[in-house]
């Protein structure tokens, strides 16, 4: 995942904000800590209704040091969107696979530890 910003009325170039490989970041069931080299996926749940996965945050450290506005882009990788996709996903990847055993030959992605 790679986050960047550039100047929105008068461009200077683009800041780098973060980079780094989300197939690679820990996921936490629930909140997460993390730290400057340490980033973390949390997984979000319903408030009442836990076994519900509402979303997904990444929590990161960045030193910003930006003025002004500024626009922001966020690029994930296919694999990114793909292992995010089955975190929020899993019941339903695991329903269907169940489902047609021999249809699916791949190995999922990794999982949340």
């Amino acid at each position: 995942m790679r986050i960047s910003a550039s100047g929105w009325a008068r461009d200077c170039g683009t800041n780098e904000i973060a980079d780094f490989d989300l197939g690679d970041t820990r996921v936490a069931d629930g909140r997460a800590t993390f730290s400057r080299n340490d980033p973390a996926i949390s997984l979000n749940h319903h408030p009442v209704r836990r076994e519900r996965l509402t979303g997904v945050t990444v929590n990161f450290f960045a030193n910003l040091t930006l003025g002004g506005n500024y626009g922001f882009k966020v690029k994930l990788s296919k694999s990114e969107i793909r292992r995010l996709f089955y975190l929020t996903h899993k019941n339903e990847v695991e329903g269907f696979k169940a489902l047609f055993p021999d249809a699916l030959d791949g190995d999922a992605p990794d999982q949340a530890a």
